[in-house]
């Protein structure tokens, strides 16, 4: 039986599958700009539904790098490193999900 999905191979061990992993990463950041009223729950799925999930339906994170600088994943990096570690800098500890948060992001 086909399930459409493709194996990966994790070259060392870690902690949870990596699909889980880039998962948790968008989730606690989204959970984060929600948490600190940047964006209203309904707009940060649409980030994603209609946004970033769409490109990554097709084409994963370092594809889109090499394919969005004229000459790949290296001019990219030239070009947008500082103002993506600026961003990540900013992103904060990982949330605990829990408590008055639940409570008032889940009644939105």
């Amino acid at each position: 039986m086909d399930v459409g999905q493709c194996p990966v191979r994790l070259n060392k061990e870690i902690d949870g599958f990596a699909l889980n992993r880039v998962q948790y990463a968008i989730i606690a950041e989204s959970w984060r700009l929600v948490e600190e009223g940047f964006i209203s729950v309904r707009d940060i799925d649409l980030v994603m539904s209609e946004g970033l999930g769409m490109r990554y339906a097709f084409i994963g994170p370092m594809e889109t790098m090499h394919l969005n600088a004229p000459a790949g994943l290296e001019d990219y990096l030239q070009r947008y490193r500082t103002g993506m570690r600026r961003v990540l800098s900013s992103a904060g500890p990982v949330p605990q999900f829990s408590g008055e948060a639940v409570e008032r992001i889940t009644k939105i």
